[in-house]
């Protein structure tokens, strides 16, 4: 197997650890000092995809996700 299989292997298989964020947490984790409007907008386009969210996203909160997928993959 090559190298980039792997990596879209991993991290199809960490992305599933983004679906245990209900709106109060994905709020909390990434948006916390943010209005309910902005977080709103934010929500609907993570229920729409992920892939366009992450794609959407500045790095510190790229970093922020990948430090709760670390997270839950201790717990």
């Amino acid at each position: 197997m090559s190298a980039t299989f792997t990596q879209l292997l991993n991290a199809s298989n960490d992305a599933k650890y983004l679906q245990r964020l209900n709106k109060q947490d994905f709020w909390e984790l990434l948006f916390p000092n943010s209005e309910q409007h902005y977080v709103d907008n934010k929500w609907e386009l993570w229920q729409e995809g992920k892939m366009e969210f992450l794609w959407s996203c500045s790095v510190d909160k790229i970093k922020i996700l990948a430090q709760y997928i670390d997270d839950c993959k201790r717990n």
